[in-house]
């Protein structure tokens, strides 16, 4: 009997998928190995890929009337983790392939790598050095294009601690990314930034952290230019003022709070310029047979250049209840509520009527299951939904995702 059903062919492929990690897992990683090899293959099952909105005729947009489609992510690496005295060296590389059964045209192929060190020097430096590079499909959450955009990002970075005594640490640090996209349309965006930061940290016996650190971000976009309508700058710089803090407690539970000042400003078009509060605070509770709750609120202030707004700003709550049943399974959900306000008109047209504000509601959806057979090998299987509503007209979609993955180590 032929498997015509979405379901059926999620399950169908899925199986097949599983048999052959199982197969490879027979192979386990010890935990002393220098080398290791990675295999993974996902599956999902996306109900509206280009998150068109409910009055959007698909035929229209992608010319058909089906907007679900199935992808298959298939993944091998290898992972390195070495050390040498008190340093230690670690990182993968890996090859993916990304293939759409329907939308072919959104197929890719990426290889990425990340280095990472962590090592002391003496009894009183902590150093931490990171170097990635890694490709992806541009959501199309607010992409309003079916178009195969993929965005390259080549972060790095290095920190530093010194003790000053048992409990005080000066911190500083350098960082570097860059961001390249692979479509005309949003090459503007390319952006290269380099940021120094640094600060005291305050490390309390009963395992507390409060921290201060100073941040300066100077970031340019190379494929713009300034002339006499140009709306948007290319530079910027950005300063922020960030309070940390930690407190366990119980042993186990902990609350983690973070609040900053933002400040960006642009050179040759102030009218762009922004600054404002950001703010995180999260609560894990942990509890009896193996349940934890971790909930948390958040407020982000982030750039986000459009005609009528310079940034936005998210407010959200969420709840992620998670249940280790055993050492080998475990259930997790969580929900979110996000508001998303998009503000700062730089005043560039003059209307005869005010453009109101956009204001979007999204609420986010997850449940999963995580299966680890064996110490070299985890399986998944999750269920999530999107919701959006919009004040604007044709940004409200809703989308349903079904996702299967097999990993194994060895």
């Amino acid at each position: 009997m032929a498997v015509t059903s979405p379901k059926h062919r999620f399950a169908a492929g899925l199986i097949a998928c599983l048999g052959l990690i199982c197969r490879m897992s027979d192979a386990v990683a010890d935990e002393g190995d220098v080398f290791n090899f990675l295999a993974a293959q996902n599956l999902t099952h996306d109900s509206n890929v280009f998150r068109l909105a409910p009055t959007v005729d698909p035929n229209a947009v992608i010319g058909r009337s089906d907007k679900d489609d199935f992808s298959t992510v298939t993944t091998v690496g290898i992972l390195v983790d070495k050390r040498i005295g008190r340093q230690r060296l670690f990182g993968d590389a890996t090859r993916t392939l990304v293939r759409y059964r329907r939308f072919d045209f959104l197929n890719y192929d990426v290889n990425a790598y990340r280095l990472n060190w962590d090592g002391e020097i003496g009894n009183d430096w902590q150093i931490k050095g990171r170097w990635s590079r890694d490709k992806a499909l541009t959501s199309f959450g607010d992409f309003r294009s079916p178009t195969r955009n993929l965005e390259t990002r080549r972060p790095r970075s290095l920190f530093v601690n010194y003790r000053v005594d048992s409990r005080w640490w000066l911190l500083a640090g350098v960082s570097a990314s860059e961001t390249s996209n692979s479509t005309a349309a949003r090459r503007s965006l390319d952006a290269k930034s380099v940021t120094h930061e640094g600060g005291i940290q305050y490390r309390a016996p009963w395992g507390g952290v409060l921290g201060l650190t100073l941040r300066n971000r100077d970031g340019s976009y190379p494929n713009r230019a300034i002339g006499p309508f140009a709306t948007a700058d290319t530079r910027f710089e950005q300063e922020e003022t960030e309070l940390t803090f930690t407190h366990p407690y119980d042993g186990l539970s902990r609350v983690e709070a973070r609040l900053a000042h933002v400040r960006r400003s642009y050179p040759n078009l102030s009218a762009r310029d922004f600054s404002g509060p950001s703010a995180r605070l999260a609560w894990t509770w942990v509890l009896r047979g193996g349940w934890s709750v971790t909930t948390t609120a958040r407020r982000e202030l982030v750039a986000d250049e459009q005609l009528f707004s310079s940034y936005d700003v998210t407010k959200a709550l969420s709840v992620a209840p998670r249940w280790v049943i055993s050492g080998k399974t475990q259930i997790e959900a969580s929900f979110e509520r996000r508001l998303r306000y998009f503000l700062g008109d730089p005043g560039f047209f003059a209307l005869p009527l005010a453009i109101p504000v956009r204001r979007d509601a999204t609420n986010l959806y997850s449940a999963s299951i995580v299966y680890a057979p064996l110490r070299s090998t985890t399986l998944r299987l999750s269920l999530s939904q999107d919701e959006r509503v919009s004040s604007a007209d044709g940004l409200a979609y809703q989308a349903t995702t079904l996702f299967g993955s097999a990993q194994v180590v060895f």
